[in-house]
Order: structure tokens, then C-alpha cells, then sequence
């Protein structure tokens, strides 16, 4: 019997050390767009439930919204959108934020209570890459538990604060980074 569980030990070491799965999502300012044929089954056969589907055949685009996200008008949310562009194998995050943002610049300021560092980050809606830069950042400071306010007609306003904000837009770009192979 000790055999047995020598060889049980082992085994498990061996599929331990064989998960070649990154652990640590690459630095915020790494772009990436592509997609392959794993990533998407993936998303498709296991995440896609977790999202409303939009689908812009002409376009060639799937939009993905996280099914459990607040859409709420009177206090001020950012949402985002996952596109899947399966003509090009490429996926891209978009940042809408609802129509109480009526800016076209976002402007966030994070604090973090255990290190006490601080920063702003800001947005402008120009590109792809603007869009996925400015998610990675805002993710960053989420997964370390800042606490985030935007800046609206000179007044700084909480966002995403609350558990079921915070997971909507965590486990978006969590999904996109898997499905774009940064993680």
C-alpha cells in the first residue's frame, strides 16, 4: 500500500510541474489582439455563458457582454464589451461607459490603501490598443483593490466599488486576456 501512494505523490507532482499555464498576466502595456483556434473554443464552449451575445454578421464581430454587469443610468458605470473578430483570429476590449459619462475623456484616479501609492489614469477613445491599455490598467488596480473615482464636471465620483461592478469588469478582462493567450 505505501507504494500506492508514493506512486499517487509522484503522479501529482509530474501534473503539477507540467502545467506550462502562465500565472502572471504580462505587463499593462502589452498589446496583443490575436486569437488561436484553442483560446476561442475555449471561450465559446466554457465562458460564452457568463455573456449576452451580439452578433454583427456583415461585420464579421461578435460582441460579448458580461451577463451579470450594472446598467444602471444614474451614477456613473463603465461596462465593457468583449468583440471577437473571427475574420482576423482577433479579439479587442471596448470601454462603454454609460450615458451618465457624458465625456468623451475618462479620467480615473486610483488609490491604494495598503501601499498608499496613488496615480490617474486616463482615457480617450481613439484606438483599439487605447481601449485595451486603459482596461489593463484599471484591471491592475482592481485585482490590487484600489479604490477608483472618476472625474466629472470638476467633481470626483466612486466607480466601480462595489463587489458586482468590480467582478463584471474583472472577470472581462480576464476572459479577454485568456482568449488573447496572455495568460
Amino acid at each position: 500500500m505505501p507504494k500506492f501512494y508514493s506512486l499517487i505523490i509522484i503522479l501529482s507532482c509530474l501534473l503539477l510541474a507540467c502545467n506550462n499555464q502562465k500565472q502572471q498576466v504580462e505587463s499593462p502595456e502589452t498589446i496583443s489582439f490575436k486569437t488561436d483556434d484553442s483560446s476561442r473554443l475555449f471561450f465559446r464552449n466554457v465562458r460564452q455563458i457568463a455573456y449576452d451575445k451580439e452578433e454583427l454578421t456583415a461585420a464579421k464581430l461578435n460582441i460579448y457582454r458580461y451577463k451579470k454587469r450594472l446598467e444602471e443610468q444614474h451614477i456613473p458605470v463603465l461596462n465593457l464589451a468583449l468583440v471577437e473578430n473571427w475574420r482576423f483570429d482577433e479579439a479587442y476590449l471596448l470601454i462603454e461607459p454609460n450615458d451618465f459619462i457624458k465625456q468623451n475623456t475618462i479620467l480615473v484616479k486610483w488609490e491604494n490603501p495598503t501601499t498608499e501609492e496613488k496615480g490617474l489614469i486616463e482615457f480617450t477613445a481613439s484606438n483599439k490598443e487605447s481601449h485595451q491599455l486603459f482596461a489593463s490598467k484599471v484591471y491592475e488596480q482592481l485585482t490590487a483593490n484600489s479604490r477608483l473615482e472618476i472625474k466629472m464636471e470638476n467633481e470626483w465620483h466612486r466607480i466601480l466599488h462595489t463587489q458586482e461592478q468590480r467582478d463584471a469588469f474583472t472577470t472581462t478582462v480576464y476572459d479577454y486576456y485568456r482568449l488573447t493567450l496572455r495568460l
